[in-house]
């Protein structure tokens, strides 16, 4: 489903371009998550932060869409229903953040106007805007075109008993919208979830069978169309491509507006127990997307948890609703030209935040444990920065024992970053923390793994804490500046830091100790034992410290470069290697 927004040139562009000092806030999430997606073509991007911001609100919980520990088997009807108030919720984000520019892109625009069905007049002119379009079907098994239902749901029409003051009393009311503005990604939820739904679905997909040559339908068709068309009159009603006009219709006509289809997202059921199994997408990732794979196949992918796969629009239209039930449709509409009214969305530039992220926000007013940049230490590319991250555990991995006796993972640990510190890599200050945050969690924590993380209860506690705390937006901030900035991350074993930060950070701007003390395909060495071996020092004394461990990684690296200047790295290694194996690869115990 996030994949399925990232397409979206419209709201990808809109995300990216946001930035805000709202906490929390769903859409700078969003945005850091794309953007780590935009950094990192071919490679798995977590969404770990963006997950956790979603468990923390109150408006996603109050919508069901957070699953408990009990939703190991949902029902498919209950998934396309939380797949469709997903798409609307989010939609919904967007459009509180700057309506005016998501208006065009992908709002419906449009005012219900309701008139008294006996003396006609207008009782009431309002707006009824909407993100999402539901879908709703007519009664009977006739042969119909996804056209004339998607107009009809656009137009709905209504009653219900409203004041007339014309007659004097209360009348049967006709409700009408008339189609204002129609938006460049429409997006349409289907329904599915009600049974009545399913089987009209299955009546029109029986009757395409029953029409097609020889009684199959291997020809391609889908009651899914591949493009639509839809007419706007000046009156503000809708009309398909097929509908037969009117002379006066015709000459009412305002647009016609092409749409072509551009993502399908469906639920996987399972047959026998109507269990959901999983969500897929299947999306036509544009020009741009698919010149970083260049399969010849087509433009359109099927996503599918970590399996992506190419294939035609035709594999992406067709439908088995047995075990295959599409949930929503996103159609986006083909421009000619570029309206010089429509505002233009400029993501932000590589470098989105300034120097101003690293002073210090909001704490308990405790002593700072670091010493905040002065405006003459602003970071430049090449600029050393020995970095180190703790985490905490949110919910411990489960597992199950299976039929050959063997433990089998049902669930892995769900971690979360609890503090995050730099030190100044170079300089009369050099080792000086400049950050040291403790990240505020208002997620029940499972273990502080204190003798690990230096974490005790409480820490993290905005209620209890007496540390300095921020957020993870505000540290991720902080990080993202130091990226842009170009610093030289300096730290031992900082992939799986950077991972836990759902940040990128380019090869060229990372120094890793653990890689740097490594032979090829030779196991890995601790920073503990390093610091023995080169430093003589004794480190994680009782509870680790992430300003001893970046420190420490700062002194190695400069210890690499001294071997760098005397061209004998390659000994140092295979010496350090014979040491470690006699030693167990531990720190003798005598010490």
């Amino acid at each position: 489903m996030i994949q399925a927004l990232y397409f979206q040139e419209a709201i990808r562009d809109l995300v990216l371009s946001h930035s805000c000092n709202v906490d929390p806030c769903l859409v700078c999430e969003l945005s850091f998550l794309f953007h780590k997606m935009d950094q990192s073509p071919g490679f798995v991007c977590q969404s770990n932060n963006f997950q956790r911001a979603i468990r923390t609100s109150q408006e996603a919980l109050a919508l069901g869409l957070v699953l408990t520990e009990s939703s190991t088997s949902i029902d498919g009807f209950t998934m396309i229903g939380l797949v469709q108030t997903w798409n609307r919720f989010m939609l919904e984000q967007f459009h509180a953040i700057d309506d005016r520019l998501l208006g065009k892109q992908c709002e419906i625009q449009a005012v219900k106007v309701t008139k008294c069905a006996s003396c006609k007049g207008c009782l009431s002119v309002e707006y009824d805007n909407d993100n999402v379009c539901n879908l709703t079907y007519p009664t009977g098994s006739k042969k119909t075109h996804f056209e004339d239902v998607l107009v009809a749901s656009l137009n709905c029409v209504g009653t219900k008993p409203s004041w007339c003051g014309l007659c004097r009393h209360f009348q049967m009311a006709n409700q009408r919208r008339q189609i204002q503005c129609l938006p460049s990604s429409l997006t349409v939820n289907t329904g599915l979830d009600q049974g009545t739904n399913l089987e009209f679905w299955r009546d029109q997909c029986a009757q395409l069978v029953t029409s097609s040559k020889g009684g199959n339908n291997e020809s391609g068709q889908s009651w899914i169309p591949e493009r639509l068309t839809l007419r706007q009159l000046a009156n503000g009603h809708l009309k398909g491509g097929s509908d037969d006009l009117s002379p006066l219709e015709r000459e009412e006509i305002l647009e016609d507006v092409q749409y072509e289809l551009h993502t399908v997202c469906s639920t996987i059921v399972d047959p026998g127990t109507g269990q959901a199994l999983n969500v897929v997408a299947a999306i036509n990732v544009g020009d741009f997307y698919h010149a970083r794979v260049g399969s010849p196949v087509s433009q359109w992918y099927l996503f599918n948890d970590f399996s992506i796969d190419p294939i035609n629009v035709s594999e992406a239209r067709r439908i088995n609703l047995e075990w295959q039930v599409p949930t929503s449709l996103v159609y986006r509409r083909q421009m000619n030209r570029v309206s010089s009214e429509q505002p233009q969305i400029v993501p932000v530039s590589t470098s989105s935040f300034g120097f101003e992220v690293l002073s210090p926000t909001w704490g308990h007013g405790s002593p700072l444990t670091f010493l905040p940049l002065a405006v003459d230490e602003v970071p430049s590319a090449g600029d050393l920065v020995a970095l180190d991250a703790e985490f905490v555990t949110l919910k411990p991995e489960q597992k199950s024992l299976v039929e050959d006796g063997c433990w089998r993972t049902v669930r892995l640990a769900q971690r979360a970053v609890a503090r995050v510190t730099c030190l100044r890599g170079q300089g009369p200050m050099t080792g000086v923390p400049f950050v040291d945050d403790y990240i505020s969690c208002q997620e029940e924590i499972f273990d502080h793994v204190t003798e690990y993380s230096g974490i005790y209860p409480g820490d993290l506690d905005p209620t209890t804490s007496t540390k300095y705390l921020t957020s993870m937006k505000t540290t991720y901030k902080r990080i993202r500046y130091l990226v842009d900035a170009g610093c030289i991350f300096v730290g031992h074993g900082l992939k799986n830091d950077f991972d836990m930060l759902n940040i990128v950070v380019p090869v060229e701007q990372v120094v890793d100790t653990v890689h740097l003390f490594q032979l090829p395909n030779r196991r890995l060495l601790s920073l503990k034992f390093l610091a023995w071996y080169f430093l003589d020092k004794i480190i994680q004394v009782g509870t680790h410290d992430p300003t001893e461990d970046a420190a420490t990684a700062l002194e190695l690296f400069q210890r690499y470069r001294e071997f760098e200047a005397l061209n004998n790295v390659p000994e140092v290694l295979c010496q350090l290697y014979k040491d470690a194996q006699a030693n167990q690869w531990r720190v003798p115990r005598q010490l």
